[in-house]
């Protein structure tokens, strides 16, 4: 079984690059999307991108420099600074104006505080960001895996199955389909409930995508 650490880590990368923006695209948007896009494949080459970008970040638009500040606070936590990324996400979240950028800040800082192991406010910053509330079509698939892969470390197996089963009827992308079962399948397990038909849809969800599952429980 693997570290939750490294579980935190794997699905960070299997599931975090691919959100859209909920934004118009200027040029230095689009410069900043494809930093973001290498973050995790090719760091250097991140880094260097993030370099360049940060020679005309003081000339940009307010939305174009905290995208800016959330790829530098993606960068510290990719290199082990996490509780200096966690002192930048909490204020990206608390003086923000722009969704797309909350929602990409939010779910780094659930995977910090996973990290870091601060269960409790990772906890509470579910809690407060409630996707299971009527307001649940403002958020995106990659939180609600974000959400239940975190539940499942904390112990709260039947809050995560509902997490990741919002996506189950959604048109998620292969990845987010198989991340969604593949922790009802780690929920299911823990709670000794793991039946034929949930353990058949996460072997055929990771099968499209050609990913193992079974190497991670």
């Amino acid at each position: 079984m693997l570290n939750p650490v490294v579980k935190i880590l794997f699905f960070w990368i299997f599931i975090s690059f691919c959100s859209p923006l909920w934004a118009v695209e200027t040029d230095l948007i689009l410069e900043l999307k494809e930093a973001e896009e290498i973050a995790t494949s090719d760091i250097s080459l991140f880094k260097e991108k993030l370099k360049a970008i940060e020679r005309k970040i003081n000339q940009s638009q307010k939305i174009e420099q905290e995208y800016f500040r959330f790829l530098i606070s993606l960068k510290d936590s990719l290199d082990g600074n996490n509780s200096k990324a966690i002192t930048s996400l909490e204020e990206i979240i608390n003086l923000s104006k722009y969704d797309f950028i909350i929602t990409k800040s939010r779910n780094l800082l659930i995977n910090n505080y996973a990290i870091t192991r601060d269960w409790e406010k990772g906890l509470l910053l579910i809690n407060n960001s409630n996707s299971l509330s009527e307001n649940s079509s403002s958020f995106d698939d990659k939180t609600n895996i974000v959400f239940a892969l975190f539940l499942n470390q904390v112990g709260d197996y039947e809050l995560a199955k509902k997490y990741a089963q919002l996506i189950f009827n959604k048109k998620s992308t292969p990845k987010e389909a198989c991340s969604a079962h593949t922790l009802v399948v780690e929920a299911s397990l823990h709670l000794n409930k793991l039946n034929q038909e949930d353990a058949m849809s996460a072997f055929n969800q990771c099968k499209n995508i050609k990913q193992e599952i079974w190497a991670y429980f």
